[in-house]
């Protein structure tokens, strides 16, 4: 499997590894493991910078109607992206508009700056903002 998932119930957070081609098969399949393991309302470090992207804009549509369906019985967590290239960022980009009114994404070239993003919303929801 191309996605490598830590669920850490500690931290409330969700780290994500992707190494190689990421098919719309293995986003799903993420997605469900995230719902299995209580971590979708956990903020997310998805780093994509060892992977390929090959989700199509109307598999996106599809991750996006099941994120919001997931929505509707938690509030889910941030997610930051890190990318190394520009398909990557425009892949996930579409998705992160797609899901703009019901989950906060963003995408990075820097590590440091995903986590320091990450800890800023965090605090944030925690500070009730």
């Amino acid at each position: 499997m191309p996605i490598i998932v830590t669920v850490d119930h500690d931290l409330h957070e969700v780290n994500v590894v992707a190494i190689g081609p990421v098919t719309f098969a293995d986003a799903l399949q993420h997605l469900e493991h995230e719902v299995r393991h209580g971590g979708l309302s956990y903020r997310k470090f998805v780093d994509v910078r060892g992977a390929g992207v090959l989700v199509s804009r109307e598999e996106n549509l599809e991750i996006a109607e099941r994120m919001r369906a997931h929505s509707r019985e938690v509030t889910l967590g941030p997610v930051a992206f890190v990318v190394s290239s520009d398909t990557a960022q425009e892949a996930i980009a579409v998705l992160a508009d797609l899901v703009e009114t019901v989950c906060e994404m963003r995408i990075f070239h820097s590590e440091r700056e995903a986590r320091t993003w990450l800890r800023a919303r965090e605090w944030e929801r925690s500070a009730g903002a």
